[in-house]
């Protein structure tokens, strides 16, 4: 559909691509801020899966990785100015660096409350004072 249209002379479908690109890399950084900000305030990780988090930043050094190649490795990066491979890489490199050193603070506290503070004990000990002071309030109303 965009093809058969262009701006200067670059087609449609590529200005498109691009934007639809930075849109993405834009909100890959984003996505992990919420979390971030939340268990640097709170310090608490007990509701983070670490399965879940270290397969996330796997994939997020994976995709750093791939970034990285492709300035260098012209079968990776398909487009054929330099400026545009390097700004095509740079797409890749920025969010998902800013990305991986986010869930990389995650991981750390997490392990920290693993290693230090025995995580499953804390959540145990909380459940239990919610309990109990459910436990008072029915004493209480009764």
């Amino acid at each position: 559909m965009f093809c058969f249209f262009s701006v200067n002379n670059v087609p449609l479908s590529l200005i498109v691509g691009q934007a639809i690109g930075y849109f993405a890399a834009l909100l890959g950084i984003i996505t992990c801020l919420p979390q971030l900000i939340k268990t640097l305030k709170t310090r608490n990780t007990t509701n983070i899966s670490l399965a879940t988090y270290c397969l996330f930043n796997l994939a997020n050094l994976l995709w750093l990785i791939f970034g990285v190649l492709s300035i260098s490795c012209p079968q990776l990066n398909p487009t054929q100015s330099e400026v545009t491979k390097i700004m095509w890489s740079l797409t890749l490199i920025v969010p998902y660096f800013v990305t991986f050193t986010g869930i990389s603070i995650i991981l750390g506290i997490k392990i920290y409350n693993i290693k230090k503070h025995g995580e499953l004990l804390v959540a145990a000990h909380k459940k239990l004072m919610v309990e109990k002071i459910n436990e008072s309030k029915e004493q209480s109303c009764s």
